[in-house]
């Protein structure tokens, strides 16, 4: 099997990634229920056993996935807004 990125994994792995979305949908939905912004939101969350995961920037994304689930009527951000907000996440984390 396969998922969105990485190696090819087993049933365990999926269970994993799937752990991982649900972990992050459940952290993250009380907080943009709240108006945080993305960067925000993602920076006030402790990412627990997933935190050594490669690209942690990618959290910004599946939170503004979370986002528009909650605010259908929000003006989508686009693909170049959502890099830069990826890359001030990551700016922020090392300091």
């Amino acid at each position: 099997m396969t998922h969105d990125k990485g190696p090819v994994t087993d049933k365990k792995g999926i269970r994993k990634v799937k752990a991982y979305f649900e972990f992050i949908y459940n952290q993250g939905k009380p907080r943009l229920e709240k108006n945080m912004p993305l960067v925000n939101a993602a920076l006030d969350m402790d990412l627990g056993e997933f935190n050594n995961w490669i690209d942690k920037e990618r959290l910004i994304i599946n939170l503004h996935c979370i986002q528009k689930e909650l605010f259908p009527h929000k003006k989508e951000l686009s693909p170049v807004k959502l890099f830069g907000l990826m890359e001030t996440y990551l700016q922020k984390m090392v300091k």
